[in-house]
C-alpha cells in the first residue's frame, strides 16, 4: 500500500495498518524525515517515535489523526513544501552558525521543538572561537541546539569534548569505512 492508495480509497488509516506496511510506513516515515520529525533512514517499522512523529504532523497541519480523513493526512505527507511545516531559520548566533554549517553539509536536523540536536564541533571553544584541535585533547565543543517553533535556533548548552577515538586511531585511523570514528569540523 502507498500514501496514493490511501488517497484514493480514501479509507481509514490506522496505526496497526501502517505498522503491519513496511512499504507503507518507510514512505511516511520519509515524509517525517523531509518534515524534521523522524531522524533518517527509514526503517518500515512504525514503533512510538514515528507514531508520535506523525501525530505531531497532523497537529501542526491541524488535522486529527483520530478523526481527519485519511486521503487529508495523505495529501499533507506528500506535500512538496512538508519541510516547511516545522521551519529553521538559521541566525548569525553560534546555534545558527552550528546549524547553518549542517544544512551546508545536508545533515538531517531535528526541527520539532520538543526535540533536541546533539551536535559536536571540532576544533571549538565555548564561546566559537577555533583553537589549534590539537590531538588527544578535550578541544572539541559539545552543543545542544533546538528549533524553536518559529524557527530560530537556540543554544541550550555547550560543554567542552572530544570527537577523537584516542591518539593511536587518530593517528593511524581504521581503513574500513565500517569501523572508527566520522569526523568532521563543522564550522
Amino acid at each position: 500500500m502507498t500514501l496514493d492508495d490511501i488517497k484514493a480509497s480514501g479509507g481509514p488509516l490506522a496505526l496497526e495498518t501502517i505498522a503491519s506496511d513496511a512499504q507503507l510506513a518507510k514512505q511516511i516515515q520519509g515524509c517525517l524525515i523531509a518534515a524534521g520529525l523522524c531522524d533518517p533512514p527509514a526503517d518500515g517499522m512504525f514503533g512510538p517515535v514515528s507514531q508520535w512523529a506523525l501525530r505531531e504532523f497532523c497537529k501542526a497541519k491541524e488535522l486529527s489523526f483520530e478523526t481527519s480523513s485519511s486521503a487529508a493526512i495523505a495529501t499533507a505527507l506528500q506535500d512538496p513544501d512538508i519541510g516547511k511545516v516545522f521551519p529553521v531559520k538559521p541566525g548569525t548566533d553560534l546555534a545558527g552558525k552550528i546549524v547553518s554549517a549542517m544544512q551546508r553539509k545536508n545533515y538531517w536536523i531535528a526541527r520539532h521543538p520538543a526535540c533536541f540536536n546533539i551536535v559536536y564541533v571540532e576544533g571549538m571553544n565555548a564561546d566559537g572561537t577555533r583553537n589549534d584541535n590539537a590531538p588527544n585533547k578535550f578541544n572539541a565543543l559539545r552543543t545542544i541546539v533546538q528549533v524553536q517553533n518559529s524557527g530560530d535556533c537556540k543554544l541550550v548548552g555547550a560543554w567542552d569534548a572530544t570527537t577523537q577515538p584516542s591518539k593511536q586511531f587518530t593517528l593511524h585511523p581504521l581503513k574500513s569505512k565500517r569501523r572508527g570514528a566520522d569526523r568532521f569540523r563543522a564550522i
